[in-house]
């Protein structure tokens, strides 16, 4: 079973908070189009402002577990439909391993899976036909509520280390999962 008590959300200091909110972005971009319209078109610090009382953000919430809950109930050992939840994990993995090695200050879990969701975004512009004005919006979204993550250049060849080690690497083949729409 699933609770949902948002009222535990206001124990949460608001990087956490951010935090979790990766989670529901990848949600929606995922799986529902429609709020993710809604959710893109108002300022992202409106989503975690006092998320306990925020009707908006409940039913984000809400969306999001349910999405969730479909998805693993259909495919519970992960061997088709339920990789798609590892949308922005692949590349997001790499950054947050890499930033507790290398940073002054670690990525938290969906800071580092929001950098990746943008780097599997600007792959789903490249492989899936993913429209510009989308991977734009998505991105200018994504970054309106996390910020940008500087990587020095050095850092490359350890980046491409750690995401050879991924779980997603199948047979000598790195799998992304990839959006050709939000919802799709």
């Amino acid at each position: 079973a699933v609770f949902i008590t948002t009222l535990f959300l206001k124990t949460l200091p608001p990087d956490h908070l951010r935090s979790g909110m990766a989670e529901v972005l990848k949600s929606m971009l995922l799986g529902n189009a429609l709020l993710w319209r809604k959710l893109s078109s108002r300022p992202f610090k409106d989503l975690i402002a006092d998320p306990a009382e925020n009707a908006f953000s409940d039913k984000l919430v809400r969306a999001a577990v349910t999405y969730k809950n479909k998805v693993v109930e259909r495919d519970f050992n992960e061997r088709h439909q339920r990789k798609a939840l590892n949308f922005g994990h692949t590349i997001g993995h790499a950054l947050e391993s890499y930033a507790l090695e290398s940073l002054e200050k670690p990525l938290l879990h969906g800071e580092a899976i929001a950098a990746g969701m943008i780097c599997a975004t600007f792959l789903s512009h490249l492989k899936t036909g993913l429209p510009e004005k989308e991977f734009n919006a998505i991105t200018n979204y994504i970054v309106s509520g996390f910020g940008v993550v500087s990587i020095p250049e050095t850092a490359k060849s350890r980046l491409m280390e750690l995401v050879m080690f991924d779980k997603k690497m199948i047979g000598g083949q790195l799998k992304f999962t990839l959006i050709a729409a939000p919802g799709r």
